[in-house]
């Protein structure tokens, strides 16, 4: 891809994750609450749109899912995790053709950082790899990117806008917490 908007947030990304604390999300976290729910059900596939280190990755496979992970950069992912088979280099904005479907979509604190016209190609392309999908989308600016001279979310909105947005891709969008600052919900083409 030669696109000069991908190589820089590629870059960005790159310098980002060398930043020591930077690559922890909150993904993982998320992950025991899905199954225990009854949301993702045993044996169920996954893909983790935007997986960083791979720790929510390596969790769900822990738990006996097959996980494919994508990304913009490598060097995030851990290589403890043993995803590096399963890893898929790419945008959410342009995901690959060999991408498999799976069950189930995982984008925890992604969304959010994309360029807003990338938006809806990443919500397009996410939704012909998935017809479930969990989202965790930050209402928030972010801290971090200050420390490296960049703006690290590009596409703050409230939580109307973004329901508007993925409802154009599943018609159906649970929200899944009432906190105002972190939007978490379930995109369904149908129920969960």
């Amino acid at each position: 891809m030669n696109d000069d908007l991908y190589q820089a947030e590629k870059v960005k990304y790159e310098r980002m994750h060398a930043v020591p604390g930077y690559s922890v999300g909150p993904g993982e976290g998320y992950v025991d609450s899905l199954l225990k729910c009854g949301f993702i059900k045993p044996g169920e596939t996954i893909i983790d749109f935007g997986c960083g280190t791979g720790d929510a990755a390596r969790k769900f496979a822990d738990k006996g899912h097959l996980v494919m992970v994508v990304d913009i950069v490598r060097d995030a992912l851990r290589p403890e995790h043993g995803l590096d088979d399963r890893f898929f280099l790419a945008s959410l904005h342009e995901l690959p053709a060999n991408l498999p479907r799976a069950d189930w979509g995982f984008c925890s604190d992604v969304m959010e950082h994309l360029p807003e016209k990338w938006v809806d190609s990443a919500l397009a392309g996410i939704r012909k790899k998935v017809d479930k999908c969990f989202f965790s989308i930050s209402g928030n600016p972010d801290g971090w990117g200050a420390l490296i001279g960049e703006k690290l979310h590009l596409t703050v909105k409230p939580f109307a806008w973004w329901e508007e947005k993925i409802k154009k891709y599943w018609p159906v969008v649970d929200r899944l917490n009432t906190e105002d600052t972190v939007f978490i919900m379930i995109a369904s083409k149908g129920g969960c």
